[in-house]
């Protein structure tokens, strides 16, 4: 591939039709590293919320398990976009997700 031509081709698509593999391409190919840092920011901008940082704090899954909720949350996210959200791979990652939420 040229420097340029995931550019060119995401250029081409239709955001509407084509956001997931959109997605794809730049989170796991034009900028892993920055999308990772921003699945960290917005990690750790669960403790700003008030609700969520109580629940956070008395179950104490962050000092407990940080790290193991943070890789947990970046392997859901690839696992969502792997094969597309409305795959049977990105379903049962949504549907894992949502057990393990729902209470």
């Amino acid at each position: 591939m040229g420097r340029y031509s995931r550019l060119r081709a995401i250029r081409r698509m239709d955001p509407r039709r084509d956001y997931e593999l959109i997605h794809k391409l730049v989170s796991q190919y034009e900028f892993p590293w920055d999308y990772n840092q921003g699945i960290g920011a917005a990690f750790i901008r669960d403790y700003g919320v008030p609700r969520i940082s109580q629940l956070l704090n008395s179950t104490q899954e962050f000092e407990k398990a940080g790290q193991k909720r943070y890789d947990d949350t970046v392997l859901f996210g690839h696992e969502l976009a792997q094969d597309g959200f409305d795959s049977e791979r990105g379903r049962a990652a949504a549907r894992h997700l949502n057990r393990i939420h729902d209470h």
